[in-house]
């Protein structure tokens, strides 16, 4: 399963880059499935019936949707980390050490994700420059969407989105986590490659009223920072789209279910 926000934009993307890595997937008849937020809220037994007699190999996303029985694997982990090899690992069926299905249970601090002693030294350690880690992963996902995008140039956008949330952390007055970040300029990009086109529903009910009752402030925060982008490429974008990236950046409030 490939997860974002909304099921699509970030989590199609998501999936491009699955294959991309992992080649010949469909061959071994596998398939992946971009779900929305909405899954939060759902119990595993939920979920297997929305995938039908499918075998859920792992979710892979940017937000964590918390289901004990499926392993998660984040972006950044995807990226940086050892997340193509714990998927190849999960996809052959190999034996699987516990530690790989949930690796953040060993680490203490959310923004140092789980890693390897092959892993690269970006996210192999605390002692590493927090500025490091965002240009470096500024140019990963430039790198990953120049790839599939076909309108955005991502060289010249992702400057303007980086600058658009430095905005947000100023006045919420905090630096997110790589892993927010991560999930902030993925949705974002996506948001600009598709404009005001898409005509689904771009906010759940779930994500709205969480982020109205429990964050009105980052919400009053992120429409005026959403409203500098679009004079910045001066091309309208969907208000309620600040919804959706509080929902990022508070995620581990909106994923607790009632």
């Amino acid at each position: 399963l490939s997860v974002c926000l909304t099921g699509f934009g970030s989590a199609a993307k998501i999936a491009e880059l699955i294959e991309e890595h992992l080649p010949g997937l469909r061959e071994q008849e596998v398939e992946i499935i971009c779900m929305d937020i909405n899954l939060s809220g759902k119990t595993e037994e939920d979920v297997q019936r929305l995938v039908g007699n499918r075998h859920v190999v792992a979710i892979v996303g940017t937000i964590n949707p918390h289901l004990e029985s499926y392993p998660f694997i984040a972006l950044t982990d995807f990226l940086f980390g050892d997340g193509i090899a714990r998927l190849r690992t999960l996809l052959g069926g190999t034996l699987i050490d516990p530690a790989l299905l949930h690796p953040s249970s060993a680490v203490g601090q959310r923004d140092v994700p789980s890693s390897s002693d092959t892993d690269p030294p970006l996210l192999t350690t605390g002692a590493t420059p927090r500025l490091t880690q965002r240009s470096e992963l500024v140019r990963e996902i430039t790198h990953t969407l120049s790839q599939s995008l076909l309108f955005l140039n991502p060289t010249r956008a992702m400057p303007l989105i980086d600058h658009m949330i430095e905005l947000i952390e100023v006045e919420v007055g905090e630096t997110f986590d790589i892993d927010v970040l991560a999930g902030l300029m993925l949705h974002l990009a996506c948001i600009l490659e598709r404009g005001i086109q898409h005509k689904g529903v771009l906010v759940s009910e779930t994500v709205r009223t969480q982020v109205g009752q429990q964050f009105p402030r980052e919400l009053s925060i992120c429409r005026r920072a959403l409203q500098v982008l679009s004079t910045q490429i001066a091309r309208p974008l969907p208000d309620e789209e600040a919804y959706n990236i509080v929902g990022i950046l508070r995620q581990v409030d909106i994923f607790i279910s009632g």
